[in-house]
């Protein structure tokens, strides 16, 4: 079945894309997805080096970890699956970063949450995401566009004040 393949984009499959998200957040010019990570619940092991290989100390739990790459579509364009749940989201989604590293065009970038990096120099600026609370904006006007201009219009539960990023309670707004 056809349909049911995972595959990432191709050639002008970025900017059509691109054109669905631009239609709503006219500001991100160039995004193209979104990625997300997936933490799945699991039964302890008996066996000691499952146990400890599935366990998140963050989340006091135990998981098997994904992670997930949306199409602005809403398809799965990349994904990496069952990982141990000890494993971080940005290490989890290391065959994703090859994908934007070697197969994407200049240009063109994921939307994510904090839980990925800007990126290292070989996917530099294929990933935005907003900043983290308490986040100072960066001195240089360009780089304060990026965030200006970019993902944290899109986070309902942030807000700029000043030169720092606030979590704000997004049910007051609702009223």
């Amino acid at each position: 079945m056809p349909q049911s393949r995972v595959c990432y984009l191709t050639g002008s499959e970025f900017q059509e894309q691109n054109d669905l998200i631009v239609v709503r957040h006219p500001r991100l010019t160039g995004a193209f997805g979104s990625m997300d990570g997936l933490n799945l619940p699991v039964q302890v092991s008996a066996d000691e080096d499952t146990e400890n290989a599935t366990y998140n100390g963050w989340l006091h739990a135990h998981f098997v970890s994904s992670v997930f790459v949306f199409a602005a579509e809403g398809t799965i364009i990349a994904c990496n699956l069952n990982a141990p749940g000890s494993w971080h989201d940005s290490r989890v989604a290391q065959p994703i970063y090859l994908k934007l590293q070697h197969r994407t065009p200049e240009g063109y970038y994921l939307v994510t949450d904090t839980a990925f990096p800007r990126g290292s120099n070989q996917i530099a600026g294929r990933i935005q995401a907003p900043l983290k609370q308490g986040s100072k904006l960066p001195e240089d006007e360009h780089a304060n566009a990026v965030y200006d201009t970019g993902c944290n219009t899109i986070i309902p539960s942030r807000e700029r004040r000043g030169n720092e990023v606030m979590d704000i309670d997004i049910k007051s707004l609702q009223d």
